[in-house]
């Protein structure tokens, strides 16, 4: 089987949001969304405060220090709301010297951990290692002042409305699900927030299913067509526009112009409903014409820099190593769910509760303690060692 990669956007970003089969080819590419965090900011904080960028959370948490002295002083709309409070070790864990042993959208595995610089992947139990108290220090600034909170509502549409700060691991997926719901030109969230990415030094990526696979049958007799016709898909700017904003063409129309020229939803549209698939962006007038959701140059500039861990390079080199690891998650999926779970309900304590005691070593220590840990590490050792033993992976250039 041969391969090779096509460098495309990728899913690494993290932006913040301020309220205003047989054998085959195999084509890679990486997809639009999880790297860096984007962060979503309301207009109105963004010109009482004279804010040029927020690119850290060290800057973020300086920024809510100046403004709220006291924290008792907020209200609960002044707080960072954060689609999940897991995404935020998910988001720190990155920045360390460390990544998951494997993600997706169905099967995440963020509790066993690898070293970044560890070619041979050994895992750890995540708190065999100092993440957690890492993490900790970290975010105990924000936990002890109540900066942060979490949603309220199924419906995501409807915190945001109310919040001043909104984090976010996927924006593209959220513009996305946004435009859904939204077809008043005048008053939605388009036209209330600006979004910029967090600045990041090291880009990583946290998810296998980052890179994606455009299969070609090996009975294809020339292959080579689906690199051009990929190379076209993510390069021209007719399809750019297909992919980003769907059609006016048809019975089904995905939007419509203002008076100004800039592009409107309409019900049942399509806009970026190929974030995950491409990097080929319009450059079109952007949403309700507001140009600081057009966040595409961002994610292209981390998708050239970003950083494809050891065990992900080996994972997605031969399709099949992807089978052994979707089967130890099956063979461990409960215990694996008990031990995230156990802690996500750690980091939602400390988000709502600043006088919480519990510590990172009572965290490490409730999760040392669940039974099955031996045989869950024992197992994902082997499994590791077997894809070794089936020879060296073709490593992408």
């Amino acid at each position: 089987m041969s391969t090779s990669l096509m460098p495309v956007a990728s899913s690494i970003a993290t932006i913040a949001f301020v309220r205003k089969s047989p054998p085959s080819l195999l084509t890679y590419f990486q997809r639009a969304s999880k790297f860096s965090v984007p962060i979503w900011l309301l207009y109105r904080m963004w010109n009482d405060n004279n804010m040029e960028h927020i690119k850290d959370f060290y800057t973020l948490y300086d920024l809510m220090q100046n403004m709220y002295v006291n924290a008792r002083d907020m209200e609960d709309k002044d707080k960072v709301l954060l689609h999940h409070g897991s995404d935020l070790l998910d988001l720190f864990m990155c920045d360390s010297d460390y990544y998951p042993l494997y993600g997706d959208s169905f099967s995440n595995i963020s509790d066993i951990v690898l070293r970044q610089d560890d070619d041979r992947c050994k895992p750890y139990l995540i708190e065999e290692t100092d993440l957690i108290d890492q993490f900790y220090e970290v975010f105990s600034g924000f936990f002890e002042n109540s900066y942060f909170t979490a949603r309220k509502t199924f419906f995501l549409l409807d915190d945001m409305k109310s919040q001043n700060f909104y984090i976010s691991t996927e924006p593209l997926r959220q513009i996305y699900n946004f435009s859904r719901y939204i077809t008043d030109d005048k008053d939605n969230v388009f036209n209330s927030y600006s979004v910029f990415p967090f600045e990041a030094e090291k880009v990583v990526l946290r998810s296998v299913d980052s890179v994606l696979f455009a299969m070609v049958p090996q009975t294809c007799k020339d292959p080579k067509k689906s690199l051009h016709f990929m190379q076209w898909l993510m390069t021209d700017e007719d399809a750019a526009d297909v992919l980003t904003f769907g059609t006016q063409y048809g019975i089904i129309k995905h939007y419509r112009y203002s008076v100004e020229g800039t592009i409107i939803p309409e019900e049942n549209n399509s806009i970026y409903g190929f974030y995950n698939l491409v990097a080929n962006f319009s450059k079109k007038a952007f949403l309700c014409g507001n140009k600081d959701f057009d966040i595409s140059e961002s994610y292209r500039e981390l998708t050239t820099r970003a950083i494809i861990p050891p065990f992900y390079e080996m994972l997605i080199s031969q399709h099949n190593f992807l089978d052994q690891i979707q089967n130890f998650y099956g063979q461990y999926k409960f215990h694996l769910i008990e031990r995230i779970g156990y802690i996500e309900k750690a980091i939602n304590e400390w988000i709502e509760n600043p006088y919480s005691a519990l510590t990172p070593d009572d965290v490490k220590n409730g999760l040392s303690k669940m039974p099955n840990n031996e045989a869950l590490w024992d197992s994902c050792n082997k499994m590791i060692q077997t894809i070794f033993e089936s020879g060296e992976p073709m490593l992408m250039p």
